[in-house]
């Protein structure tokens, strides 16, 4: 079983357990379960409240990071011998992922840890800062939907859905003038360009573009990490420059995260295909599944089999780590919920941990979930994260 798949049953039970499942999903889940007596039993031991219960008990002392290691051994090694047995492995996999899932959820006589001090933050929100042509600034979050500007004769809507749009008349001339829009940390907004390019802004992120593209070219620039779901125009490459890369596209669905405190800057394609750029004039071509990061020294490297779930999660409402390192984590948590992070006496975690949290819960939940599973112990103190052994 891939780890898309765990993370899509992990999600069925969590939705099964909170009564949200529809017709479909439940069907679905049924399927698995009857698949096989492994998905069965680990089925019933998840949902029986008291064995449930006392599994998440004994996970309060589990390193999931050390669990997911041995499986992976045992994985390769019953690949050669026991073929049979890797249903066996996949659940044992399954269970661990789940549990990350199951804390998402908790119960009340469990949201009390002694460990952790909470002063809770609550997640961001669809928020983002509209900068016009003339420098004026409109905070998109406050605004009423409808018309909210005109430049030339490009209206700006906020749509019903609280999307941000812009039409361009059919005919007639149009002048050229940029707008930019920029995500706070703890915010995030959606936007739908002149050619029906759809962008998702992450926290954190900018993005500069025209109000109406006139040229041969589509140009956009960003900062921080946007999806964008690309209008085809075959006439009208879309372009977008990061630092010193630049993407090439005519059509296509792609994720770029370009935070300046991450290691490298990295394009995950999920449909279509892209060509990428550096400074120094080399590019590589990228196909579906795959990524392309920038180094600091601004080297292009081609990952061929890229976590599409852990790169796109965040469009999807979730953080999903996989073998991530804690300072990892943490980063994407800062921006997510507008907080700073200490770590107490220089304290950093050697493990790599694997599980999904869910973006629209507090921090005290997310957090909730790292100290069970991680053997750290964290406080929230004046929107500061305070880690500690």
């Amino acid at each position: 079983m891939s780890l898309k798949n765990l993370f899509r049953i992990s999600s069925l039970i969590n939705r099964y357990l909170k009564g949200k499942l529809d017709d479909v999903s439940e069907q679905e889940l049924q399927d698995w379960i009857n698949a096989s007596s492994a998905n069965k039993e680990l089925f019933e031991s998840l949902t029986d409240e008291a064995k449930r219960d006392q599994k998440l008990q004994k996970m309060q002392a589990h390193d999931v990071a050390r669990s997911w290691g041995k499986i992976q051994k045992q994985t390769v090694a019953a690949k050669v011998k026991h073929p049979s047995y890797l249903k066996y492995i996949a659940a044992a996999v399954a269970v661990i992922l789940l549990v990350a899932g199951i804390f998402l959820f908790p119960k009340k006589n469990m949201t009390e840890q002694p460990n952790m001090t909470m002063h809770d933050v609550p997640p961001g929100s669809n928020k983002a800062i509209l900068t016009l042509a003339n420098g004026s600034k409109v905070f998109l979050a406050s605004v009423q939907k409808g018309v909210i500007n005109q430049q030339g004769n490009i209206q700006i809507i906020k749509l019903d859905s609280g999307q941000l749009s812009y039409k361009a008349p059919e005919d007639g001339k149009i002048e050229t003038a940029y707008n930019t829009i920029a995500t706070p940390r703890g915010g995030q907004y959606q936007i739908i360009l002149s050619d029906g390019t759809k962008v998702w802004l992450n926290a954190d992120s900018r993005m500069r573009y025209p109000v109406a593209f006139t040229g041969k070219e589509r140009v956009v620039d960003i900062a921080g990490e946007a999806f964008f779901e690309v209008a085809p125009d075959t006439k009208h490459p879309f372009i977008v420059t990061v630092n010193d890369m630049q993407i090439r596209v005519l059509g296509t669905q792609f994720n770029v995260n370009a935070y300046p405190d991450e290691p490298s800057v990295n394009t995950t394609l999920s449909e279509g295909s892209i060509q990428v750029q550096n400074a120094a004039g080399n590019t590589i071509v990228a196909t579906p599944g795959e990524q392309v990061q920038l180094n600091p020294s601004g080297g292009l490297k081609l990952i061929k089999n890229a976590d599409l779930d852990e790169a796109l999660a965040w469009k999807r409402g979730l953080f999903v780590f996989h073998q991530a390192e804690l300072t990892e984590i943490m980063r994407a948590l800062s921006r997510w919920y507008d907080v700073s992070v200490e770590y107490l006496n220089g304290y950093r975690s050697p493990n790599h941990y694997t599980g999904i949290i869910r973006r629209q819960a507090n921090l005290s939940d997310a957090l909730r979930i790292l100290e069970l599973t991680s053997g750290a112990h964290f406080e929230i103190k004046d929107r500061t994260i305070i880690i500690k052994k």
